[in-house]
């Protein structure tokens, strides 16, 4: 099984943390063992890193990306 980490705003329930989790082993096709972290600097959100991607789904990156988009236009 392969170890991975998720970091996760203050306060995120283990509901939400389980959701994430099975989420992340269905779109992979394979067990994951999270080492799952509160990182004091995401207001919501995750970072979850695994196979040495990073998936950024944190309320800040999601901003910057609205963002670049809204400055397109």
């Amino acid at each position: 099984m392969e170890t991975a980490i998720l970091q996760v705003s203050p306060g995120t329930g283990e509901d939400t943390v389980r959701l994430i989790c099975s989420s992340f082993e269905e779109k992979l096709g394979r067990k994951i063992d999270f080492r799952v972290t509160e990182k004091k600097e995401l207001i919501g959100g995750f970072i979850a890193k695994i196979d040495g991607t990073t998936y950024d789904s944190s309320v800040s990156s999601r901003l910057s990306r609205m963002k670049i988009h809204l400055l397109k236009k």
